[in-house]
């Protein structure tokens, strides 16, 4: 990992810019603190005007595991299994019809011949036509979403055994940033060309003052932490390693760029308070900042200090056009609904909502289970997740609800069918 890091430092430092961009973002304000000071009640009718519920068909060769990731690819909802289930699980990436739940296909498979991936986790291009994993050696292995392979493409970039962040075109997008044996906090991109060759790099956020750099050998042990994100069956969390007396060092378990609606791609280093559009060719500019009073944790504190009770941490992360949806925790984890919130900043308006998780965003559209988005599909609709225990649950909380007809069968299903997409249009 260190000579990963130092050889990618190295490419870096030395590359030249080769690309153009644009330049066209607006700053927002994003008063977390005050938000939630004063949270309130949030209703599904502010962020949209319509529900419907899509049960993923359910069959042997097609379970979601207990581990899993959804993606929204073009008009396919893509799952990557991380975990073990039942039989023909495994680690698979299944594509459902997004409208109907039906299922369409398997994306490739896990192994060590030239059309594999090592791992069912993936990466799209920005346009959404094709998904990149990692194959064999430090090649990319090269899908469509109908399951077509379309080739390996093997890259001399040092830090090609991580997926990059994102693709534009031809050009893939990594993220490189400070952990364990580097743990000071920064942020860098780096534009890596078809060939290999880096045609650009990016500092998102540069290194504070380095402190001595961990010796793994002299570590007595580590203790690994971890946080799930505030939106039921959330998509993102963040991790900790704390190894013997030193301070923890935290990250989030997602990359720090990702796709807006709008074609840009926008970056935020965790622990830190601003997000950034970045592009090749152009310096980072930043186009959200969130201000959380004097209760922030820092990029600066990370390795520095542990996570007190009193700081605030953003766990989730969901961007549509005119919305930026947040979880975000008083303290590392707990389950006190008092410490746990979500919540959205409007872009338009510049104001800031927040309430709290535990409540999520009232159903005021059908009735039923409060809305909690995980993903914000390419045309606008806002996605949540729903598991047959969640509905089983509130039934049993709210016996004289009315259960709409899809969740009902999906309630009353003998076997443990697959999951149960919230489209909120």
């Amino acid at each position: 990992m260190k000579h990963l890091l130092y050889a990618a430092a190295a490419a870096v430092a030395v590359a030249a810019s080769s690309c153009s961009g644009n330049d066209d973002a607006v700053m927002g304000r994003i008063d977390v603190a005050s938000a939630i000071s004063s949270p309130s009640e949030l209703k599904v009718s502010e962020i949209g005007k319509a529900i419907r519920y899509v049960p993923l068909a359910t069959g042997d060769s097609f379970l979601v595991a207990n581990r899993w990731k959804l993606r929204v690819v073009g008009d396919r909802a893509v799952v990557c299994n991380t975990g073990s289930s039942a039989a023909g699980a495994g680690s698979s990436v299944l594509a459902f019809d997004l409208a109907d739940g039906r299922f369409l296909n398997h994306i490739g498979h896990a192994g060590q011949d030239p059309e594999a991936y090592r791992r069912p986790e993936f990466v799209t291009d920005s346009k959404g036509h094709t998904l990149f994993f990692r194959g064999v050696g430090d090649s990319l292995v090269r899908y469509d979403v109908d399951g077509r392979f379309l080739g390996a493409a093997p890259t001399s970039f040092p830090a090609a055994g991580q997926l990059p962040a994102a693709v534009v075109d031809t050009m893939r997008v990594y993220a490189l940033t400070g952990f364990m044996e580097v743990p000071v906090p920064y942020l860098s991109a780096v534009f890596v060309g078809p060939s290999g060759v880096v045609a650009d790099s990016l500092p998102i956020v540069r290194r504070a003052a380095a402190d001595d750099p961990v010796d793994l050998g002299s570590i007595g042990g580590i203790t690994v932490m971890k946080t799930p994100g505030l939106m039921r069956n959330s998509q993102q969390g963040l991790s900790g390693l704390k190894m013997d007396a030193r301070p923890a060092s935290y990250r989030s378990d997602d990359a720090p760029l990702w796709y807006t609606p709008e074609g840009d791609i926008h970056a935020m280093l965790a622990f830190s308070d601003t997000i950034f559009s970045v592009g090749c060719g152009r310096e980072p500019r930043p186009v959200m900042v969130m201000d959380f009073g004097d209760r922030a944790y820092t990029a600066a504190d990370n390795g520095r200090r542990d996570i007190s009770d009193d700081d605030l941490i953003v766990s989730d992360i969901i961007e549509s056009s005119d919305k930026l949806f947040l979880g975000v925790r008083k303290g590392w984890r707990t389950d006190d609904d008092e410490r746990n919130f979500i919540g959205y900043y409007d872009k338009v308006s510049g104001t800031t909502r927040m309430t709290r998780a535990a409540d999520g965003f009232v159903d005021d559209l059908t009735g039923f289970m409060p809305f909690y988005p995980v993903v914000a599909a390419p045309d606008g609709s806002l996605i949540g997740i729903l598991t047959q225990e969640d509905i089983l649950k509130w039934i049993e909380e709210h016996p004289d609800a009315t259960v709409p007809q899809q969740l009902q069968a999906v309630a009353d299903s003998e076997e443990e069918p697959n999951p149960v997409l919230v489209i909120l249009k």
